[in-house]
């Protein structure tokens, strides 16, 4: 009878294990992993701009003096920056005395970076940079940009940096440093059964702005019946709760602070 007792439980817990591992319940909604790469969250400079290393260690002393945590913290639950600190990463290096850091954001990527309704920015990533402004003792000013526009606006000269809600980039003439990662995940109602990312098929997507070109969203959206991106998460998790759409793509971050 013992052996029997042990047995079915380690089934139950077997059972329970697999469910964890498909997704997570969250009061009405099932969050699962697409299992594609990380999305990085970084700032990024024009190449060979000296810009880049200042802030580059101005963001390693708010992250050594515990600035970053307690900002995390507060936004996320949890500190998800995963940059190194270094407290004396400034010393030595000369410092433009005020200064106006023109940063671009993208604001449809809150909790990381969006607009109040008095259209000032607002978000983890906008208070981080102003930490770091405020260390320099410089004057921040944000203008509102599109992910997908972060080499035009940096070569252009408009933005002297681009962060808020952005990815590491790629391009050419332009240099990226990564202080956290998320990756993409689906969001569903849990009566709609999508709780992987090949069950999108036959059901309908929608997905944030941010998410405009990412392999994840162009491999959900091969796999779906309809794709189409609305504003912001915000906005995408309201269409899943009236019924437009049976999931939603974006990333765990947004994910977690919307889907509650």
């Amino acid at each position: 009878m013992f052996r029997k007792r042990v047995i079915a439980l380690v089934l139950c817990l077997l059972a329970l294990l697999s469910l964890a591992a498909c997704g997570e319940k969250r009061s009405g909604y099932y969050i699962t992993s697409v299992g594609l790469d990380a999305r990085t969250i970084a700032v990024s400079c024009r190449e060979g701009d000296p810009l880049f290393e200042t802030l580059y260690a101005a963001t390693q002393v708010r992250i050594a003096d515990g600035t970053a945590a307690q900002l995390s913290t507060r936004w996320f639950g949890e500190n998800l920056v995963n940059m190194e600190g270094k407290i004396d990463a400034l010393s030595g290096m000369e410092i433009q005395p005020g200064r106006v850091l023109v940063v671009g954001y993208d604001p449809s990527t809150m909790p990381l970076s969006g607009r109040d309704a008095k259209e000032e920015p607002l978000g983890f990533d906008v208070e981080f940079a102003k930490s770091v402004c405020e260390l320099l003792g410089w004057e921040y000013r944000a203008i509102p940009i599109s992910s997908q526009d972060l080499a035009i606006e940096l070569a252009s000269g408009e933005v002297d940096c681009v962060w808020g809600g952005i990815g590491a980039a790629s391009d050419a003439g332009v240099q990226s440093f990564t202080y956290m990662e998320t990756e993409y995940v689906l969001v569903s109602r849990r009566d709609a059964r999508v709780k992987k990312a090949k069950a999108v098929k036959d059901k309908s997507v929608c997905y944030p702005q941010f998410a405009e070109g990412a392999a994840e969203t162009l491999e959900i959206a091969d796999r779906a019946a309809t794709a189409v991106a609305l504003g912001d998460t915000e906005a995408c998790v309201a269409a899943l709760q009236s019924g437009r759409c049976d999931a939603v793509l974006t990333d765990s971050i947004a994910a977690a602070y919307y889907a509650r």
